[in-house]
């Protein structure tokens, strides 16, 4: 999914962001602040975003990258209908933040 077609869908209507239960667990143990998350998720652009395959008829869910400095991102997982739900978020992995921060990677 291209980003800008994301951010559409993300501000098309104010929604609630929910941290759930194993989210909030790996912030924890991530050192991963929730406030940088919300203010990532309202106010920053990602460099890339994945839809991934669901089930559930009104229920998206998205991999989303956002570059948290000049050489290191940060990946969230978040489901959008009615609300906005955290489910993960974690630090990349180095080769990924090779190839984002090069513009290099690409989803199928």
């Amino acid at each position: 999914m291209e980003v800008s077609e994301f951010l559409k869908l993300f501000r098309l209507k104010k929604r609630e962001i929910i941290i759930s239960a194993h989210a909030q667990k790996r912030l924890v143990e991530r050192t991963i602040r929730k406030q940088d998350i919300v203010s990532y998720l309202n106010k920053s652009e990602p460099v890339a975003v994945q839809e991934q395959e669901q089930d559930e008829p009104n229920l998206r869910v998205f991999r989303i990258y956002y570059r948290q400095s000049a050489k290191y991102f940060h990946t969230y997982i978040i489901s959008i209908n009615s609300k906005i739900l955290l489910k993960s978020a974690w630090r990349t992995s180095k080769p990924l933040q090779k190839a984002l921060s090069k513009g290099a990677f690409k989803f199928n």
